[in-house]
């Protein structure tokens, strides 16, 4: 799964977990700057 690094190093953050759904993926996320960013990705 190459896109989780890729969104990892996009947004900044570092993946804890994952999990992939029928239709969308959950994300567990730290942000590397302090107050972080909301991100909402879409795939599909």
């Amino acid at each position: 799964m190459g896109w989780l690094k890729e969104f990892s190093v996009k947004c900044k953050v570092d993946i804890h977990a994952w999990v992939l759904m029928t239709n969308h993926v959950h994300l567990l996320c730290t942000p590397h700057e302090a107050g972080g960013v909301r991100v909402n990705l879409t795939l599909f």
